[in-house]
């Protein structure tokens, strides 16, 4: 078998095959052993099919199990393409171009994986690629079809795999995952891959809205002075301010102040999105409450009995360890001093009192129909990376609710809901019906692509300054945009014990705008002490907004592209590329860095600045050469051909 596959991937490579045909291989988990498949198999009490489709130079393939014994499996499934390891390449990542090294396993993983402490990772991105020079080839998940899954090039095995981590149980006994093979531009290595996916994909990354700026956090747009020289565009609301669900009634004509905001808003053109925060039960507690799960489960229970929708909730869909307790975490925060119940949103739970019908209820859709509603612009979902001290679910009920496949602790085999594809699966119901009604929906804390496809307008809480200024490194932005792409993206910027200098916010909003991303601003994580509250902090800042929200406008509503078609000669210079012809270049140094850009279109002799000096830069045959200080950004528009 080794020698077919040596001799296999001769010719996979050599270009002697039109198309690049999968294997596909099964792993039993829990008993560690394989199971033998083909396209179609019935083998070891489980049923296997493959289909395949082919468009837009791609082949996509949907695969699927189906458990037909009465016990729980936990099972890797591997698509895997033969590929030399000689002059072979890994793309993992827009700065991870890894030369195949024996004895190694390339990826690229992010954070959360399927299990609460170790075991397999997923991948950061939802493609990789893999090239010798000659063959450039990309496997890519289908994010209609969400998943665990984790793409790696194997030195010694010669395989450039995807493989879905799934569980299969008696009341939940089907999975169905899908995946795309094509070729890209080897030039472009990562970028145009990405690029390619965009192209195959292009539903995911539609852009709703146009018209794009800052979104403000909570803070009333009417006691913002000059609240146009911020360019906010879109803001959260929470009604009457209280976190409790069961006074946030969707209904405006209650609540004449919050109305009187949003009509506001509206004039100044900046969209109201409608809070909500799926998943998670904040729950205040007394200060001599006594801090145990038996303690606040029973305070919980007597909640539940007195009508409290939140607290049915966790006793009709509520988030299970492996020993069968709820998720429970106690915390003191500014906002919630007490402790936060984990419970799922799946909308397939049977019961009335699941959590789907408390965070989603029929009167929200309804309520858009209704005069005081129609002025609102959609929904807006926090904390979308979860608050939960474990991601698995292991109720029975859950994950016999759950659309998406189930996935597996990776230590003991047992088979759990995932809170990554559950939260998914209500994303995307949800968002699917407030899009029908003509609405928009936003989201915070988005940190993967399969949740990304659900939504029109993101915000991200970032602490780039605790005790010293450590911004994120490019890739973190990189990440934040591919994930996006044409769509806005904010940044609530929050810091510990002291506020940001003048230059450190100078410093961010450069930074930001690089990658077409605003630079925004929420609280101090320990007072609460809100940025656009507080005229002493953005007054001395007024200045920064007005001269680079306009351009990070601008940058953002042309729409970002993964390939940028012009290259600078040092590692230390970031480019960007908006549209087909605005073109960010950052120095991510300290150092004054000369440097020349290099177009692919030789055509190029002339280049206008958007910064100051607003001066036009000549160039010949697509090459000029730049000088830029340390942390200095400069924008690009093509003026001339």
């Amino acid at each position: 078998m080794k020698l077919f596959y040596i001799v296999f991937s001769l010719l996979f490579t050599s270009g002697a095959f039109a198309a690049h045909t999968p294997f596909f291989q099964l792993y039993d988990c829990v008993r560690e052993r394989f199971i033998s498949i083909r396209h179609e198999t019935v083998a070891d009490r489980i049923m296997f099919s493959v289909e395949k489709e082919t468009r837009d130079n791609a082949d996509f393939y949907t695969l699927k199990l189906k458990s037909l014994g009465k016990e729980d499996r936990g099972l890797r499934l591997t698509a895997f393409l033969p590929f030399a390891r000689e002059n072979a390449c890994f793309l993992g990542g827009p700065y991870l171009r890894e030369r195949a090294v024996p004895g190694k396993v390339h990826s690229f993983l992010f954070g959360g994986t399927p299990t609460s402490q170790k075991g397999v990772g997923f991948s950061r991105y939802p493609l990789a690629g893999i090239t010798n020079g000659r063959t450039t080839v990309a496997l890519a998940m289908d994010l209609s079809h969400p998943a665990f899954s984790r793409i790696e090039y194997d030195t010694d095995e010669e395989r450039f795999s995807i493989h879905f981590e799934v569980g299969l149980i008696p009341e939940h006994p089907e999975a169905e995952v899908r995946f795309c093979v094509y070729e890209f531009r080897h030039d472009w290595g990562f970028r145009a891959a990405l690029d390619k996916y965009y192209q195959l994909f292009p539903g995911d990354f539609e852009v709703r809205s146009r018209d794009q700026g800052l979104c403000l956090p909570f803070a009333e747009p009417s006691r913002i002075a000059g609240i146009d020289d911020f360019g906010i565009r879109y803001r959260e609301i929470i009604y009457d301010g209280k976190w409790d669900y069961d006074r946030m009634s969707p209904d405006l004509r209650a609540m004449p102040r919050l109305r009187k905001e949003v009509e506001y808003g509206n004039r100044k053109n900046i969209a109201s999105f409608r809070y909500h925060e799926p998943g998670t039960f904040w729950l205040p507690l007394k200060a001599d409450f006594p801090r145990t799960y038996e303690s606040a489960l029973a305070y919980t229970k007597r909640l539940a009995d007195s009508g409290h929708p939140q607290a049915k909730a966790l006793f009709a869909s509520g988030m299970k360890d492996a020993d069968g307790r709820f998720h429970l975490s106690f915390s003191k925060e500014h906002w919630n001093n007490g402790c936060h119940w984990a419970i799922s949103s799946l909308p397939g739970v049977q019961s009335e009192d699941k959590l789907y019908n408390v965070d989603f209820p029929r009167e929200k859709l309804k309520s858009y129909q209704r005069e005081d509603g129609s002025i609102l612009a959609g929904e807006f979902y926090d904390s979308m990376g979860g608050y939960m001290r474990d991601p698995l679910d292991f109720s029975r009920s859950n994950m016999a609710a759950a659309k998406y496949p189930l996935v597996y602790d990776c230590l003991t085999g047992r088979v759990a809901a995932s809170f990554l594809l559950c939260h998914t699966e209500y994303a995307g119901m949800s968002s699917g019906a407030i899009h029908d009604a003509g609405k928009m929906t936003a989201a915070n804390n988005v940190r993967n692509f399969m949740l990304s496809r659900c939504f029109d307008v993101f915000v991200g809480e970032f602490y780039w300054k605790q005790a010293n200024w450590k911004p994120m490194p490019p890739e973190g932005l990189f990440f934040i945009r591919a994930m996006t792409k044409g769509k806005p993206y904010t940044i609530f910027q929050k810091t510990a014990e002291k506020e940001l200098s003048r230059e450190e916010v100078q410093q961010y909003m450069r930074y930001a705008v690089a990658f077409g991303i605003f630079p925004g601003f929420f609280s101090d994580r320990v007072t609460g002490k809100n940025y656009f509250r507080s005229p002493g902090l953005y007054e001395q800042d007024r200045h920064l907004f007005r001269k680079y929200i306009p351009l990070c406008k601008k940058l953002s509503e042309a729409g970002w592209e993964p390939v940028t078609n012009v290259r600078a000669d040092h590692q230390g210079i970031l480019v960007e590329r908006f549209g087909k012809s605005f073109f960010t270049v950052y120095n991510n140094t300290k150092e004054l860095l000369a440097f020349t850009l290099r177009f692919e279109d030789r055509t190029i002799h002339r280049l206008k600045s958007w910064i100051a000096p607003e001066t036009a830069f000549s160039g010949q045959n697509g090459i000029f050469e730049i000088s830029l200080p340390g942390g200095e950004l400069q924008i690009f528009e093509v003026a001339e051909k």
